[in-house]
């Protein structure tokens, strides 16, 4: 007799983001819409607003990955610094971190940025440092804080938006993460790293290869860089299914 057969679910995707307007912001959509054209269930994907339900679902599911997008670095943290213990014994357990631009900031041990800021609790998840903006920029000037960033990875080099992305380096002698990829234009600046925390696999980055860059001609590396996108998503243990 054939013993039955056991289904194995794939492990949830959450995406952490706080309710500060009353719909769903830009970043989550565009985060939720790469899972699924990578080829994640949309039911595997789930957002999650506030820091009380974001410690319950850690604790009632094994494993699984945390996406923190970007936009405010402030806004989250506020809401993130309820669940800052519960993140870390997560991802330390074998959960798997992406930190898209804010979020990957709030990945780092030290945050610093060019001008006045608050004192933002940090998840301290890789030994880096997050510094940001990454180009010289007029704050003033929107349609400067929306430009293409030129990077360089192992999988090749492709345009990619960015918007008040960080650049990052090591708080340690010797460097404890992966460089993944630089930003051509900052003589070898890091764009994205890769590391671990205890038994969890973290991905920081600040640009956003999820979102397709603004131009008026079409983006011949787009396919370098949608694979590129897809090499995070598996290095955090988001696979299609």
């Amino acid at each position: 007799m054939a013993s039955p057969s056991v289904i194995v679910k794939a492990p949830p995707v959450l995406i952490f983001y706080p309710d500060i307007a009353s719909k769903t912001p830009h970043c989550v959509d565009e985060t939720r819409k790469a899972l699924i054209n990578y080829g994640v269930d949309p039911k595997r994907i789930e957002r999650i607003s506030d820091g009380c339900t974001l410690r319950n679902r850690l604790a009632q599911v094994k494993n699984g990955t945390l996406v923190i997008p970007g936009r405010s670095t402030y806004s989250i943290s506020m809401e993130l610094s309820r669940v800052v213990k519960d993140v870390q014994d997560a991802v330390a357990k074998g959960w798997g971190y992406l930190g898209i631009c804010a979020g990957g900031n709030l990945a780092a041990w030290e945050f610093g940025i060019n001008r006045e800021s608050p004192e933002w609790p940090l998840l301290q998840l890789l030994p880096i440092r997050a510094d940001f903006p990454a180009y010289p920029i007029d704050m003033e000037d929107e349609k400067d804080i929306q430009r293409i960033a030129l990077i360089e990875s192992k999988i090749g080099s492709f345009q990619c938006f960015w918007k008040e992305g960080s650049s990052f380096s090591s708080l340690e002698e010797a460097e404890t993460f992966q460089r993944v990829a630089k930003y051509t234009d900052l003589k070898g600046a890091l764009a994205v790293v890769s590391g671990d925390h205890v038994n969890g696999k973290v991905v920081v980055t600040g640009i956003h290869p999820e979102i397709d860059p603004p131009t008026d001609t079409e983006d011949l590396t787009a396919p370098v860089r949608k694979k590129f996108l897809h090499s995070l998503f598996q290095t955090v243990g988001i696979f299609p299914g």
